[in-house]
């Protein structure tokens, strides 16, 4: 079976020839561009052949694409410091605009998706991280402020949040107009 088959036969509750297998890991620094990202997801695919490509953009890039200043940790993960959050008081929340798929952060990751779409070729399913909005949320506010917000001004982080959701729908649209067969959907919070 191809990696697609053996996927779709297992979806369908169907016996596959063997149990798929999938792993992934971050790229930092190379994840800091689209192709860097897309060169590194491409050859751990074909060092490893796996059932399934995920796509692993550093977790903060939501956060990077609503202008939060970020730092390199130097860390396996991939993540970033923050040292500047977007959401700094509650009205800040009202204050989030929605991005659009020209935000250089959300053209970046959808162009190393169609990268890595094109490299790994139409056998393999290649799914896109999408974080939960709440999990945004974490990133743009920090902890405290995000709780601080939940508990004491719930109308304005909802309203941020919609505005996350919204711009993260049409993230998601064109990334599976892009190549993306589904979405990692990751929450952290």
């Amino acid at each position: 079976m191809t990696h697609r088959q053996r996927i779709e036969a297992v979806i369908r509750g169907e016996k596959a020839d063997r149990i798929p297998v999938a792993l992934w890991r971050h790229f930092p620094h190379d994840d800091l561009t689209a192709d860097g990202l897309a060169r590194a997801v491409i050859a751990f695919q074909k060092k490893f052949d796996f059932d399934i490509v995920k796509v692993t953009p550093a977790s903060s890039y939501p956060a990077e694409a609503w202008g939060g200043k970020l730092e390199h940790l130097n860390n396996e993960e991939g993540t970033r410091g923050h040292i500047e959050r977007v959401v700094k008081m509650a009205s800040d929340w009202t204050g989030l605009g929605p991005q659009g798929l020209d935000n250089a952060v959300l053209a970046r990751e959808l162009d190393a998706l169609t990268m890595v779409r094109e490299g790994v070729g139409d056998d393999v399913h290649v799914l896109q991280t999408i974080f939960s909005p709440l999990t945004i949320g974490k990133q743009l506010a920090g902890e405290e402020m995000l709780a601080r917000s939940m508990n004491d001004h719930g109308d304005e982080l909802k309203e941020g949040l919609e505005t996350v959701a919204e711009t993260m729908a049409r993230f998601t649209k064109a990334c599976l107009e892009r190549g993306a067969d589904g979405i990692f959907f990751a929450t952290q919070y």
